[in-house]
């Protein structure tokens, strides 16, 4: 009994074997397998779809087709988000947004001079004025006595005095000498516009 068990099993689990290889289909090298991928020499192309944990490239890397997607998250293609080549336009996709054109978007904030136009990831362009150049304008204002007032919108930055020069002060609004009977006080007074 048992020596007719052990056949039906043998013979069950030899069926599996057998079945699991098939032999040449034809004469080599026509019908051979593909060769696997593998860390020999020779560059090798595979059609379908490889899934990795991680890729690490030591190298160059070239992308090439017609679909050139370079996606995250799980969506691939236009539908998802990241980075693509829109017929040699590089362009970037946030999720929930839009593609946007680096050129259009990088450049104007890294441009060469000022920046003068930011475009945000839903479209939207922020534009900011250029700014003018500061222009100092300084003016001189002399008074009789002891008093030199600078004209609206100007502040003193420097006074003078007739014969009691060392005695004057400098205020935002102008000069003052703290000698009565001076016979006259200057002002210079300038402005930033």
């Amino acid at each position: 009994m048992l020596f007719v068990c052990g056949i039906a099993v043998g013979s069950v689990f030899s069926s599996f074997v057998v079945s699991a290889w098939t032999g040449p289909a034809s004469t080599a090298p026509t019908g051979n397998v593909a060769a696997p991928i593998n860390v020999g020499p020779i560059d090798q192309i595979k059609s379908g779809s490889l899934g990795v944990n991680s890729l690490a490239v030591y190298g160059s890397t070239i992308l090439s087709g017609s679909n050139l997607y370079l996606n995250f998250g799980t969506t691939a293609g236009a539908s998802g988000y990241g980075v693509r080549d829109n017929g040699g336009t590089l362009e970037f996709k946030n999720t929930g947004g839009g593609w946007n054109s680096f050129t259009n978007s990088v450049l104007n904030v890294i441009g060469a001079g000022a920046v003068t136009q930011i475009k945000f990831s839903d479209g939207t362009t922020q534009t900011t004025a250029p700014v003018a150049a500061a222009v100092l304008t300084c003016v001189s204002v002399s008074g009789a006595g002891q008093y030199a007032y600078c004209p609206a919108g100007y502040i003193a930055t420097g006074c003078n005095a007739g014969q009691y020069n060392g005695s004057v002060s400098v205020y935002d609004w102008g000069c003052w000498s703290q000698v009565a009977s001076q016979d006259w006080t200057s002002a210079r007074c300038c402005r930033v516009h």
